[in-house]
């Protein structure tokens, strides 16, 4: 479930698409890191965590404030909880 290509552990290119889970958390630390900005990705504004319907641990990346609705109310996300928010 990549959304981005990688080179090793350091996130590179550009996001495929405007797809809002991605599970690798290399990414999500540079979106952090350099406050929602990837390259000349959409600008993140909000990311959670919470665990998938399969057990693993995903991250929803949030463009706006409909990404947040959409995923709180989707039936396979589960604990959900605020991870970063942009400052």
């Amino acid at each position: 479930m990549k959304s981005v290509e990688v080179e090793g552990k350091r996130p590179k290119g550009r996001l495929k698409t405007k797809m809002s889970t991605i599970d690798d958390r290399d990414i999500v630390n540079h979106l952090i890191e350099h406050n929602g900005h990837y390259e000349d990705d959409p600008q993140v504004i909000q990311i959670h965590k919470y665990k998938n319907n399969w057990g693993g641990v995903s991250y929803h990346l949030s463009y706006n404030l409909n990404h947040v609705v959409n995923l709180m109310n989707s039936p396979y996300c589960h604990n959900i909880e605020l991870l970063w928010r942009k400052k």
